[in-house]
């Protein structure tokens, strides 16, 4: 039995499509960046210098992390993943007053109350104990050497990473055999 953690957003969560759908909302004058042109981890840098603020404005919208879907088969593999080993959700949280408790509130309208309880929010995931972390992140730094392997959750801003297992919820179990 292994200790997974997994981040909640671009991993569990499609946090870009909510997003872009509060731009549109809130700035319909900018126009999104597509998906597969995302090749910075961190959004505000994909837009011209004149909107980043505005772009940075969003993650402090109320509502933003409620409307969140979740990623296609993000379910069934927490579910498969879950059955022979302890998982935990570990979320850096946006530093907006409304993150934590909108987070919580979708892990247990789309997860289930059981992953609300095993919601871990933190700014350093290298202090969590685990023995893999599921991550879009390209780099994870912090306080100490982690204790996990970074597995990386496939997207365009993170493709420039080699070294590392590549993950996305139709291959999991191929690249993950540990865990099955």
């Amino acid at each position: 039995m292994k200790l997974v953690l997994m981040d909640m957003d671009e991993v569990l969560f499609w946090t870009q499509d909510g997003f872009i759908e509060m731009l549109k909302k809130k700035h319909p004058e900018i126009k999104p960046v597509p998906y597969e042109q995302t090749a910075e981890f961190y959004m505000e840098n994909l837009y011209p210098e004149n909107q980043r603020e505005a772009i940075k404005n969003i993650w402090f919208e109320k509502g933003l992390f409620r409307n969140f879907s979740l990623m296609p088969g993000a379910l069934e593999a927490l579910t498969e993943i879950s059955k022979k080993n302890e998982v935990f959700i570990c979320s850096s949280p946006a530093m907006s007053p409304y993150c934590i408790q909108e987070k919580y509130d979708s892990i247990g309208e789309k997860l289930g109350e059981k992953w609300q309880k095993k919601l871990i929010a933190t700014k350093d995931k290298t202090i969590i104990e685990g023995d893999i972390l599921i991550d879009d992140k390209p780099e994870i730094v912090g306080f100490r050497k982690p204790s996990w392997e970074h597995v990386i959750y496939d997207h365009p801003w993170n493709r420039h990473i080699q070294g590392k297992r590549r993950i996305t919820w139709q291959n999991y179990k191929e690249v993950l055999p540990e865990l099955f």
